[in-house]
Formats: C-alpha cells, structure tokens, sequence
C-alpha cells in the first residue's frame, strides 16, 4: 500500500488497510480512481476503476457494489 501510495501524485481521499486488502482512492485530473488489491500467499488480485469525479452519483454506488462483491483468486 505504502509502495502505491508513493505513486500518486495528488491528495489521497481514501485509504484502508486490512490483512489482505487495501484500498485507495483519489481524484486526478477531474477523475476519480479507486483501486482494491488483495494480497496473501503468492495470489494477488486487483481492480481499478475510473469515471468522471462528475459522475459520482452514477459510478459511486457501482464501485461500492463491486468492490464490496470482489473476491481474491485462491490459486
């Protein structure tokens, strides 16, 4: 997390750290950019997502969704 927080060149919104997940998010450009990676073992999974910061009430909800339903490979 640290390594991807280093990266990002602007504020960071959001962050959270967990055993094997982190999450985070920030506003670029007029975009908004949430990441979750899974880490553990030699298994890592991640998804990234990006939309206008204008249409937050659109994507929002689905980023939420998403991420709250995203699970990590187990192989």
């Amino acid at each position: 997390m640290n390594q991807s927080k280093e990266d990002i060149a602007v504020p960071i919104a959001y962050d959270r750290l967990t055993e094997n997940w982190f999450v985070i998010s920030y506003v670029e450009n007029g975009m908004i950019v949430y990441e979750k990676f899974f880490y553990g073992g030699d298994v890592f999974n991640t998804f990234i997502i990006t939309y206008p910061e204008s249409k937050q009430d659109v994507y929002g909800p689905v980023t939420t969704h998403i991420s709250d339903t995203f699970v990590p490979s187990t192989r």
